[in-house]
């Protein structure tokens, strides 16, 4: 399935995979409460997310191209440079529309030893049609 034909989560079963499967996440930074998440999804087609967290934070596309689902709707398509605002509680997920898309979260901490997750599905998910 091509991943830019997907423009719903719909009828797709994600499939749980490890980090450093599909989805490499290079060592979190921490400056001053920030807290900077790098993820490299080597293959198009790969999800990554599907979690929430406590507070807003960005997503910033360093490289490649996303989609992006907030609360399992399509939300739109990122390119390198475009900073993706997620609001605190909101379930996201962002596939990689091309290899080697490399996406850095960006969160205020807010005094906390990380960027806290409020609800986790999936991480690091190939696209896959349901059977």
């Amino acid at each position: 399935m091509n991943p830019r034909e997907v423009f719903t989560l719909e009828g797709l079963q994600l499939i749980e995979n490890a980090v450093g499967h599909d989805v490499d996440e290079v060592p979190h930074h921490f400056i001053d409460n920030i807290c900077i998440k790098l993820f490299i999804a080597k293959k198009a087609g790969t999800f990554m997310g599907q979690h929430a967290h406590a507070y807003d934070h960005g997503h910033l596309v360093a490289h490649g191209e996303v989609r992006v689902f907030i609360d399992r709707e399509f939300t739109g398509d990122f390119k390198v440079g475009e900073m993706i605002l997620i609001e605190k509680g909101k379930k996201h997920v962002l596939l990689s529309l091309e290899d080697n898309t490399v996406g850095v979260c960006i969160h205020n901490t807010h005094g906390q030893e990380d960027a806290v997750v409020t609800e986790k599905t999936v991480f690091g998910d190939h696209l896959k049609e349901s059977a």
